[in-house]
């Protein structure tokens, strides 16, 4: 009797084994159960490094970095003198000192890196110097990321937008991208709509990762939690990729256009954030 039992309760303990298998793999593509030998679909994470203003007092230039979702990687800034720092979770910010530096993001165990994973920032010495930009422009460039900042510069006053508070033309990456500042949300959204009625596209008609005529409401992560930004317009104009988007967080518009057969590169650069703008 006891040698019967001990092998009822070894079928009991084996069985349990493979259900919590099945709950943990979850269904399959035809939403069947998973089976023994199928590999689950690899997790993707992103990250981004960008250099903001630089603090002319302290001497430093902040660097920001984005992980997301948070904990799915971490990232690790190298420089001169042994500098080496890693973020995790969410990511952060750190003053880094005039000079050159180098950037590697790890994945974490079963996660996949989606863009850039290695990078270089140069930091220029930081001065107090006169840029010419109004109160306004310096405003919205402080909201750029740094590696499209320095190419910055007034838009031709004929671009400007009567309603937007400050205008700046910069390029990035071969793309050439518009941004407008404005003095609250309802003009923003007021602007925003009128881009989505000018070519046509209907409001809530798709999403541009799968379409290259679509408008809709995109989101964004910050820990945990995940909340809608604005919205994202997306077309061909004369051969060239289209991207338009609102952030009511800062009441920004951006538009970038560039010159390629479809929207897929676009639309990869502004998932990865390269853009912006900085909230």
């Amino acid at each position: 009797m006891v040698w019967v039992w001990v092998v009822i309760v070894v079928v009991v303990i084996a069985a349990a084994g493979v259900g919590s298998y099945f709950l943990f793999a979850g269904g399959d593509e035809d939403g069947g159960q998973a089976q023994d030998g199928d590999t689950p679909p690899a997790a993707q994470a992103s990250v981004s490094v960008q250099t903001g203003l630089c603090d002319p007092a302290a001497g430093t230039t902040p660097v920001d970095v984005a992980i997301d979702p948070p904990a799915s990687a971490s990232v690790t800034i190298t420089g001169g003198d042994g500098f080496s720092q890693t973020f995790t979770d969410a990511g952060g910010t750190a003053p880094l000192a005039p000079g050159e530096y180098s950037w590697t993001a790890e994945p974490a165990q079963g996660v996949t890196i989606v863009g850039e994973s290695a990078g270089s920032l140069s930091v220029a010495p930081c001065e107090e110097v006169t840029t010419g930009f109004t109160l306004r422009e310096q405003e919205l460039l402080a909201h750029i990321p740094g590696t499209v900042r320095g190419s910055c510069q007034q838009a031709p006053q004929e671009q400007q937008l009567g309603r937007a508070a400050a205008s700046l033309l910069c390029e990035h990456a071969q793309t050439t991208v518009f941004y407008d500042l404005f003095p609250n949300t309802s003009q923003m959204e007021t602007y925003y709509n009128s881009r989505v009625n000018e070519f046509g596209v209907a409001r809530g008609s798709g999403f541009c990762d799968t379409a290259e005529r679509a408008e809709n409401a995109y989101v964004r992560t910050r820990g945990d939690a995940t909340f809608e930004v604005g919205r994202l317009l997306c077309f061909r104009d004369a051969g060239n990729a289209v991207l338009v988007w609102s952030d009511r967080r800062v009441d920004i518009v951006v538009e970038a256009q560039r010159a390629d057969p479809t929207n897929d590169q676009l639309y990869r650069l502004w998932a990865r954030v390269e853009f912006g703008p900085l909230a």
